[in-house]
């Protein structure tokens, strides 16, 4: 449930894929700060709700963006177990609720 497949679209976006569920990332169709990001059906090649921009930020930690929306993921702030991803405006430089770290297993 917490690994993921990131896939290239070739077009300067990616997929992210679950590989429990084999969803994809989504951003449910919304550009509203807050809206949580979901899971569905795979379709990333014709879906921009589903299609992510990865860049490398000056620490070493990475901002994914959403073609769709232009927001980015967030983790609303929390620690606690549960609490939904959301997407918000892109402020990723200086808050560390938009910054992730991938691992290779």
């Amino acid at each position: 449930n917490q690994q993921w497949i990131v896939t290239s679209l070739n077009n300067g976006y990616h997929k992210i894929k679950c590989i429990t569920s084999g969803k994809v990332l989504d951003n449910s169709g919304s550009s509203t700060n807050g809206t949580s990001v979901i899971q569905w059906a795979d379709n990333a090649e014709s879906n921009w709700n589903q299609q992510w921009a990865i860049s490398l930020l000056d620490n070493g930690y990475y901002k994914i963006l959403c073609r769709a929306s232009g927001n980015v993921l967030d983790n609303n702030g929390s620690t606690t177990d549960g609490i939904a991803v959301i997407q918000w405006a892109d402020n990723a430089a200086a808050n560390w609720n938009q910054q992730w770290n991938f691992v290779k297993l």
